[in-house]
């Protein structure tokens, strides 16, 4: 967070009025509206993105343990992907308090939609909801160390594999008998 407000000071800083994105007006305005984000806002964003990134990393290690080569990883990690821009796309376009409670604790069930829903609750002073998405982000970690913990601590690592898009019996699949 740090690198990314130093580097839009360095995009800005060309613009005039002091190196800000913003002019002292616009300033001025988001500080009546109350649309500023404090120090303690942006630890709690940095918290929500922290988390958010420890659950990726988990599956990630999860999924490529079931890799059977680095090719084959690339194929796995597919469905986070799809984890982390479904939630994303839907904080942009709808509003999650005007949708159906069925979809809204689908979204919420998705350990990446606590991050991109942080900001715009910090700004309307909905802490309670930043902190019960960091806490279930970090039991979502847990959980998935747990797991990876148990997978790597056995001697399953070297015997399950997931074979993408290949049959069991390839020799069967080929006309070829097996003796």
């Amino acid at each position: 967070m740090y690198g990314m407000r130093s580097y839009m000071n360095g995009l800005s800083s060309g613009l005039g009025d002091g190196g800000s994105l913003f002019g002292s007006g616009e300033t001025d305005a988001l500080a009546q509206l109350g649309l500023q984000l404090g120090s303690i806002d942006y630890a709690l964003l940095g918290l929500a993105l922290f988390f958010a990134i420890l659950v990726a990393l988990a599956i990630a290690v999860i999924l490529g343990a079931f890799a059977e080569n680095v090719k084959a990883v690339q194929a796995l990690m597919a469905p986070l992907m799809v984890l982390i821009m479904v939630p994303y796309f839907l904080t942009l376009f709808v509003d999650l308090g005007q949708v159906s409670p069925v979809v809204k604790w689908l979204v919420l069930a998705i350990p990446f939609s606590h991050p991109f829903m942080a900001a715009p609750n910090l700004f309307l002073g909905n802490y309670s909801t930043v902190l019960a998405g960091i806490a279930y982000e970090a039991v979502c970690f847990a959980a998935l160390v747990i797991v990876a913990g148990r997978i790597f601590s056995s001697d399953r690592i070297l015997t399950m594999k997931l074979s993408m898009g290949k049959s069991r019996f390839p020799a069967l699949g080929r006309g070829r008998r097996v003796r």
